[in-house]
């Protein structure tokens, strides 16, 4: 069996769930005040988006990586919302990956799905494709992609936490996300 050790490293998912997300272009850059993380931590960053840096600390960088973003930041109206969550769920089905639960907001995505190849980078770059496509099909965006670069995948460790996973997902609904779920199966 093939293990992508780039995306998950040191655990390996509980029947290969995973919990995958990311933003849209431009909403979380280095320097922001919800905390953030350099690729591959290479500059250590206090505080994260529970327990943000001091006020401050990196305002210099934050403006910088503004400066030298290319268009605007990118969020989403619900119109566009839904056709992207449904845009991904129907792209990973498409491709035999079960999915549990998706949220897209006007910022950024979760989705809980199986993959039982372990590569979720690759197929949820797949999904973001197809769902930006779909919502720039339908008129909703200007040039450029909607989704930033990466995303994280971090695997489900056990039922429990599957279960949470789901649940804060879906509550993603109660703010206004597009929201879909899916029946899938937990037997491995």
């Amino acid at each position: 069996m093939n293990i992508a050790l780039t995306d998950t490293p040191s655990v390996l998912p509980w029947n290969n769930w995973y919990h995958c997300t990311g933003n849209t272009y431009g909403t979380w850059l280095p320097g922001d005040h919800r905390g953030w993380r350099s690729r591959r931590h290479r500059v250590h960053v206090q505080g994260d988006y529970k327990s943000p840096p001091p006020t401050g600390e990196h305002d210099k960088l934050h403006e910088q990586s503004k400066r030298s973003m290319k268009r605007n930041p990118v969020y989403l109206d619900p119109v566009a919302q839904r056709i992207a969550c449904d845009a991904i769920v129907d792209k990973l089905l498409e491709k035999d990956i079960e999915i549990a639960a998706c949220a897209v907001d006007d910022h950024h995505y979760h989705v809980i799905g199986r993959f039982d190849d372990r590569r979720p980078r690759h197929w949820i770059g797949l999904a973001k494709k197809n769902s930006a496509w779909a919502v720039r099909s339908a008129g909703l965006t200007g040039q450029g992609g909607i989704w930033a670069v990466r995303g994280q995948c971090k695997p489900i460790t056990d039922e429990a936490h599957f279960r949470a996973a789901v649940n804060y997902v879906l509550g993603h609904g109660r703010r206004g996300a597009a929201v879909r779920r899916e029946q899938p199966s937990l037997k491995p």
